[in-house]
């Protein structure tokens, strides 16, 4: 009974634009692009063109491919920030959960566990890391897929179990940034960066 369903995941747009299909009342589907990859020819001439109503690109780049695809309904609406959400002030107790000592620094990355977020690349350099500076350093990755076989089998590989918390898809990310010394950003491509946009409001 919705009148106008958005969807900001790719797989997310998939189930909804196939169910419109076996829907009596059709509501208007927006989708949100969040990321400049280029869209493969069968994404472009079904999911994009049948009955996907308008496209909401979140960067001046993701826009300019759409708009270099030849569609119209089109807009540019960058991602902000829930300032009252990610407050600097925001109490948190994720040290005292992870069993983190209060005088340790804590480097923190919020984001997917893939390839294009970089954790291929930030693993390694936090393990070159650790054996150089000697003082008590944890890393804490969340986000989806980061509790997940491929990130514990990278974490193993580099004996990096006591140092490296997984914490998987959270949803206390301003407590996990409140409770971290320094955020990293080792993506490869972004949209938007909106992990990055967040731990600036959290004055990381």
């Amino acid at each position: 009974n919705n009148d106008i369903v958005n969807t900001h995941i790719s797989k997310a747009h998939w189930f909804v634009w196939f169910s419109t299909f076996f829907l009596k009342k059709r509501p208007r589907l927006v989708f949100t692009r969040r990321v400049p990859f280029k869209i493969s020819k069968f994404s472009l001439f079904t999911k994009y063109k049948i009955h996907t109503d308008f496209i909401i690109a979140v960067s001046r780049e993701i826009e300019t491919m759409f708009k270099s695809l030849g569609f119209k309904n089109l807009a540019y609406i960058p991602s902000g920030v829930e300032i009252e959400r990610f407050d600097p002030e925001v109490k948190s107790a994720v040290r005292e959960e992870l069993g983190i000592e209060s005088d340790a620094i804590v480097f923190v990355n919020v984001g997917n566990f893939s390839e294009v977020k970089g954790h291929h690349i930030l693993l390694p350099a936090f393990q070159k890391f650790t054996n150089i500076y000697k003082r008590k350093t944890y890393l804490l990755l969340a986000g989806r897929d980061t509790g997940g076989s491929e990130a514990k089998k990278l974490v193993k590989k580099l004996n990096l179990q006591d140092k490296v918390k997984l914490l998987g898809f959270r949803r206390d990310i301003p407590q996990i940034l409140k409770a971290s010394d320094i955020f990293i950003f080792p993506s490869l491509n972004e949209g938007i960066a909106g992990s990055l946009i967040q731990a600036m409001a959290m004055g990381k």
